[in-house]
């Protein structure tokens, strides 16, 4: 008779918790500073000004950023091998979004004839806006990949005895 393969249950959940709570948390802090920058672009209009300059491939990366989360956490959900390997598949998305915001900010420094971000811009791990949080999404994401491959490695450990 064969053994009925399972996934440890302390291992998803543990990955399942850290999903949601990052993409929880991922949700407010855009919902925060998208609204923050909206509102003072908002305010300086209504100054007479021209309002900041909205970057809309940083909105971009952190709405795929988030989906990518979202989708990671949903799919663990199902509690299934299948659901482990599509939130794998969803946190190497958030790695591909990094990887490209680092080669888009290599060409900014590039094309303004700079070898690195001056310090009076904004960023963070020589990423182009980038903030504290943002570094903490990637290693989250980084360390809830490499559990995940554990689980899928142990999954196909346990049937294979």
């Amino acid at each position: 008779m064969r053994k009925k393969r399972e996934i440890s249950h302390t291992s998803l959940n543990f990955a399942i918790v850290v999903a949601a709570l990052t993409a929880a948390l991922n949700l407010l802090w855009i919902a925060y500073d998208l609204g923050r920058l909206f509102w003072s672009t908002g305010t300086s209009i209504a100054q007479g000004g021209t309002g900041g300059l909205v970057d809309w491939s940083m909105v971009r990366m952190y709405l795929i950023v988030e989906t990518a989360l979202i989708i990671a956490t949903f799919s663990l959900l199902s509690r299934k091998i299948k659901g482990v390997i599509v939130s794998v598949i969803a946190l190497m998305c958030v790695g591909v979004e990094y990887i490209w915001w680092f080669i888009w900010t290599r060409r900014i420094i590039e094309a303004a004839g700079l070898t690195e971000i001056p310090s009076l811009i904004p960023h963070a791990g020589n990423l182009y806006g980038a903030t504290g949080w943002n570094l903490a999404i990637l290693v989250i994401a980084t360390a809830l990949f490499a559990w995940e491959i554990k689980i899928i490695i142990g999954f196909l450990y346990s049937s294979r005895l």
